[in-house]
């Protein structure tokens, strides 16, 4: 061996406190992983012969480190080595890092704030690189994270994409993942609660936005983040609408989930933010239409709007005292209408990527505008009206069929920002559990976001 039993032994713990349970090597007709592993000794399980009962028992073995035999310590050290930062120098200055390899004499700089790498030959030569994987060959990036010189901010940033980044295993796979999280140190140094995946550093919610917020012990999260980056102005708004509400997480959630379609309502619609807010409030955020969604209201206004628009072109009720009533007499007046839409656009917009064979459904994609329509007149609701927003690229609606019925009307699917929106079947009726289990099936063969809620 190279090491000394008892530089072999530090090294080890210290991996261990980083990795936790990793797999060493085989050992003792086993796997070894570092959770088995102390400063006296290495733990294995295996059989036992019982003298009582004549049958071999699985129990717990220890074996003190001055009992490992030879090869196995050697097995061990080779774990060691290849997981054991090398003797680098590491210094950080700000947004600086600097990794010098004393063998090849080589630098490799790294420019957190341009998020950029340099390597200085040994020769004294630069050059900007793209990827310093090869640089950091045989480090593991959780290990050698620890190294870096930092504050308390900055240790506890890396210690979370250390927790986050399990199967990072090259120290320059790190780095970049530490380019891509930089902005979350701004919530570490804030001490505020916030989530791995939030891509906006704090500094994006104003001050004022930020107090309310915090008041309210809200997690900075993707919902959050939701609630204003499609309209920075009008998330402050509904904010201030709700700052006092006793129920704030509650109703902010409501909101955020449909940030995109009240966003709707006021640019392409017109509707007043102040009397949209209190004409939701009133009801809840709920349509009273569909009991298993319990915060529908806006998506449903949104439907009606988009029919009323077209059906009644010099204006509409947009605040309707009975939503329900209203948004059905426009559906049977906007399936009656006979209105033509740009089909040869919307065949560069089918995607037969999307279309899916199970065992007992099928997911189509409609052929035409008109399919689409006649979809809503099959069923019964209004998907005939959604043909506009799929001809500028905002939406997509699949056809979910019987396997064995294929043009029969099912269920009506909308795709949007790689999550399944909605799902719905005749008079919007929510899905029969076969048809909800598919629809699970259909959503991870394609990668799409699906609240099993629906």
């Amino acid at each position: 061996m190279e090491m000394t039993l008892e530089e072999l032994k530090t090294k080890l713990l210290i991996i261990k406190g980083v990795l936790g349970w990793a797999r060493v090597g085989q050992y003792k007709n086993g796997n070894l992983y570092l959770s088995e592993i102390t400063t006296d000794s290495i733990s294995h399980w295996g059989y036992e012969r019982n003298p009582t009962t004549q049958r071999n028992d699985w129990k717990q073995f220890k074996t003190k480190w001055e009992d490992v035999t030879e090869s196995e310590l050697l097995m061990i050290e080779k774990f060691v080595n290849l997981k054991f930062p090398k003797e680098y120098e590491v210094k950080r200055d700000k947004f600086l890092i600097h990794f010098y390899n004393p063998e090849s004499k080589e630098t490799m700089s790294v420019n957190l704030k341009d998020k950029k790498f340099t390597k200085t030959y040994a020769n004294g030569k630069e050059r900007d690189i793209k990827y310093p994987h090869t640089f950091f060959k045989g480090m593991d990036g959780r290990v050698v994270a620890t190294k870096i010189p930092a504050d308390d901010n900055f240790k506890k940033l890396v210690e979370t994409i250390i927790r986050k980044e399990s199967a990072c295993s090259n120290f320059g796979t790190f780095l970049v993942r530490l380019f891509d999280n930089i902005h979350l140190e701004t919530y570490i140094s804030a001490n505020v609660e916030f989530d791995y995946n939030i891509k906006v550093p704090y500094s994006f919610f104003d001050k004022d936005v930020r107090t309310i917020l915090n008041k309210n012990g809200m997690r900075y999260d993707q919902t959050v983040e939701r609630f204003f980056s499609n309209n920075h102005d009008l998330g402050k708004s509904m904010l201030h609408f709700i700052k006092d509400e006793e129920n704030f997480s509650s109703v902010f959630n409501a909101i955020a989930g449909n940030m995109r379609d009240i966003n709707i309502l006021i640019e392409n619609y017109k509707y007043e933010v102040k009397a949209l807010f209190n004409y939701a409030k009133e009801r809840n955020w709920k349509s009273g239409r569909n009991r298993w969604d319990s915060r529908d209201l806006i998506s449903f206004m949104c439907d009606y709007a988009r029919m009323a628009e077209m059906v009644f072109p010099n204006g509409f009720d947009k605040y309707p005292k009975d939503i329900i009533d209203h948004h059905d007499g426009v559906t049977k007046l906007y399936q009656k209408e006979k209105i033509k839409f740009d089909d040869e656009k919307y065949k560069k917009l089918i995607d037969e990527k999307l279309e899916y064979k199970g065992k007992d459904f099928v997911m189509i994609f409609p052929k035409s505008t008109g399919d689409i329509q006649s979809e809503g007149r099959m069923l019964n609701h209004c998907v005939g009206s959604y043909v506009n927003t799929i001809l500028n690229g905002h939406t997509i609606v699949l056809f979910l069929r019987k396997k064995d019925e294929p043009n029969t009307s099912l269920v009506t699917v909308e795709v949007r920002d790689k999550k399944i929106a909605q799902a719905r079947g005749k008079f919007n009726r929510a899905l029969l559990y076969d048809e909800k289990v598919f629809l699970e099936e259909y959503a991870e063969k394609k990668k799409l976001v699906y609240n099993k809620g629906y």
